[in-house]
């Protein structure tokens, strides 16, 4: 049973369900639906059906979730299940993460779960005039990065991503609309920084509302989040405001419609830009708004495309990146890379690629696994991000939890250089991490290569190499590089093509907003939406708001 959904009026007073508790909505009284057993006697039974390795109670919404990988005998008794202990039965694939494990206890298991949900939906049912929408940018308008969109009507407030600037770690432009008491609920599009950094922050200000996003994005936020809180200097918040924050998370998957204040609704798309993305698609006093979030409608070996099967539409936010960039055909970088890895491993070299760690990564994996190469070597936050990813198997199209070699020490790492396989590593742009050891090490050897899959900050150790030169400085050593050096461009962005693809297929004529791009491509973008289209475009600068 789904919070909001199943709702009902009995004896003329209002009731909502939370789990098997029927909640009065005038009064404290809370009724009982059903009788449910213990958690003991419950195990019990399910001890009788088969192996598990995992269980977690969410005894708010009277579920029982099991890792296991007898999800078939599971599922053949889930019904037998809840007309025997009066939980409902969920069958999760088994966790390789640990991290996944500590996520679901801190969400399903939270002591405060129940009078938090109970809040939520009380919230939601507020009643009052519908009146004007409004949108505010608060970040992203004519730069990259820092996404966070204000949407308020009269009855509600909701944040679409609270994102950081990468550069300089700084969050949203609070501007004098957004006042956090007053928040009804923070959307989350995708875990990476740049549109989720903030949101910790939030709960160290004493924001107690729920954030939604998928459970494979809440748990890649946290796993980004202690990375940022470890290298960052004063971010904001501590490790327990990120675990407040997971607490009050709320998992929604793809096309599941959640009502999440008073007068909107929203429903995730997959945004094809890493494992767990989101598009969001929301009906606010009953207009139709759709923000594209990072999206990337290329069919690559680790995810599907965007989905872009939307209604009629009065407001779209496009992300803009690379909307004046062609970028080259997934089958020819997938190619290089390929062909880089073969000629550098028939040469007796070791080919080091160089990457992010949450979506990249995952995807250059799946190539590799694609091939055939089972001496694959995966170091840094690459390991516990590939952990996560490949625990949820519904999104993304490859088996990616196998035959990996984990690199933790310097000892393993020595043992990757003298086993010559692949070694996949961070950090993205050099900046850190544990490429500096294997360009220490065998930086000077020329039959090496360095594969960088990635987008280059301008003036970063990676872009340097990129540009030519032999001498750059990591973690404050200069190390001087000999070996072979290729960027090979994937991305998890749509280009120009991929923008203009998704825009030819919008139906009706909305207002558009260009944002989450370098200040000329979001002008020129929106200049040539205006004269393709005859839309009202614009590209807003932060703290610009509007009426929708």
């Amino acid at each position: 049973m789904e919070l909001y959904q199943f709702s009902t009026w009995m004896s003329n007073n209002y009731y909502e369900y939370i789990g098997p508790d029927k909640i009065k909505i005038n009064g404290e009284e809370v009724e009982k639906k059903l009788n449910r057993a213990t958690k003991k006697n419950a195990v019990n039974y399910l001890n009788e059906i088969g192996s598990y390795s995992n269980v977690y109670w969410d005894e708010s919404y009277g579920k029982v979730f099991i890792e296991t990988d007898r999800t078939g005998t599971f599922n053949r008794e889930k019904n037998r299940f809840f007309e025997e202990t009066g939980w409902e039965l969920n069958i999760l694939k088994t966790s390789y993460s640990d991290m996944v494990t500590k996520v679901r206890r801190l969400i399903y298991e939270f002591e405060g779960r129940y009078e938090f949900l109970k809040k939520v939906s009380r919230n939601v049912r507020r009643t009052g005039d519908p009146g004007w929408s409004r949108i505010s940018f608060l970040g992203g308008g004519r730069e990259v990065g820092r996404n966070s969109i204000l949407i308020q009507t009269p009855e509600s407030k909701v944040l679409l991503d609270c994102g950081i600037e990468m550069d300089s770690g700084e969050g949203p432009l609070l501007g004098p609309e957004l006042s956090i008491d007053e928040l009804d609920a923070v959307v989350v599009s995708h875990a990476h920084l740049d549109h989720s950094g903030s949101v910790a922050e939030l709960y160290a200000k004493g924001y107690r509302g729920p954030v939604y996003a998928t459970e494979l994005t809440i748990v890649l936020m946290r796993l980004l989040k202690r990375d940022l809180y470890r290298l960052q200097e004063n971010p904001g918040f501590n490790k327990g405001d990120i675990d407040t924050m997971i607490n009050h998370s709320i998992p929604i998957k793809y096309r599941e419609v959640k009502k999440i204040a008073p007068d909107i609704e929203i429903a995730l798309r997959d945004a094809g830009h890493l494992p767990g993305s989101a598009g969001v698609f929301l009906t606010v006093n009953g207009k139709n708004v759709f923000y594209t979030g990072d999206f990337d409608n290329r069919n690559t070996k680790l995810l599907p495309p965007a989905d872009y099967d939307l209604p009629e539409l009065d407001v779209v936010i496009t992300e803009s990146t690379y909307s004046h960039e062609s970028i080259p055909g997934q089958q020819k970088v997938e190619t290089e890379l390929l062909n880089t890895v073969e000629e550098t491993l028939s040469r007796g070299g070791t080919p080091i690629i160089s990457t992010f760690a949450v979506g990249r990564s995952q995807e250059i994996l799946s190539l590799l696994n694609d091939r055939g190469y089972d001496d694959i070597y995966i170091d840094g936050m690459i390991s516990e991000a590939t952990k996560i990813v490949g625990s949820y198997p519904s999104y993304i199209k490859t088996n990616l939890d196998g035959g990996y070699n984990y690199v933790y020490s310097d000892s393993q790492r020595e043992n990757a250089l003298e086993n010559g396989g692949i070694i996949v590593t961070t950090s993205g742009m050099l900046t850190g991490g544990p490429i500096s050891y294997y360009l220490n090490r065998i930086g000077n050897d020329v039959n090496n290569t360095l594969i960088l899959p990635g987008y280059m900050v301008e003036g970063t150790p990676g872009d340097k190499l990129k540009e030519g030169e032999r001498k750059v400085e990591i973690n404050g050593k200069e190390i001087m590089v000999e070996m072979d050096v290729k960027q090979i461009r994937f991305s998890g962005h749509a280009d120009r093509s991929g923008i203009w693809n998704f825009l030819h297929k919008v139906k009706g004529e909305p207002m558009a907003f260009v944002l989450h791009g370098q200040e000329d491509g979001c002008i020129s973008l929106s200049e040539e939406i205006e004269e393709k289209f005859g839309w009202f475009v614009t590209a807003p600068k932060n703290l610009d708001a509007f009426r929708i």
